[in-house]
């Protein structure tokens, strides 16, 4: 995400056929309030995770933290915590095969398969 982003994006992504949405956020996995959290709902409604992790590098995703992520968290995303984006863009691509539900992939994701969660700083 960036200062301006277009939520339309995402919705171009569902329609293309994307199967999961990393978002990589501000902050503590902030996002913007002006149709995002639509757009998340929309996707995880049709079936499609969202991760949301974010673009600190020293940081974490704390959905909750700001309205935004809070927004983010009631619309069915789910947090990276301190992965990195690119561990998130992994897993994500690991569990959608394996997964034939969101709850499933829900479940999944919450398991730390490769120490992918690195500890606080």
């Amino acid at each position: 995400l960036y200062p301006g982003v277009w939520a339309g994006q995402m919705t171009a992504a569902i329609n293309a056929g994307a199967e999961g949405i990393v978002l990589v956020a501000f902050g503590a996995g902030n996002i913007p309030l002006k149709e995002w959290p639509e757009a998340i709902a929309a996707a995880t409604e049709a079936g499609i995770p969202v991760i949301i992790c974010t673009q600190s590098l020293e940081g974490r995703a704390v959905l909750g933290r700001y309205s935004g992520g809070m927004a983010a968290k009631k619309a069915g995303a789910l947090c990276a915590g301190a992965m990195t984006r690119e561990s998130a863009i992994v897993k994500t691509m690991f569990l959608l095969p394996k997964c034939r539900t969101i709850a499933e992939f829900e479940r999944a994701w919450r398991v730390i398969i490769a120490g992918e969660d690195r500890p606080a700083t």
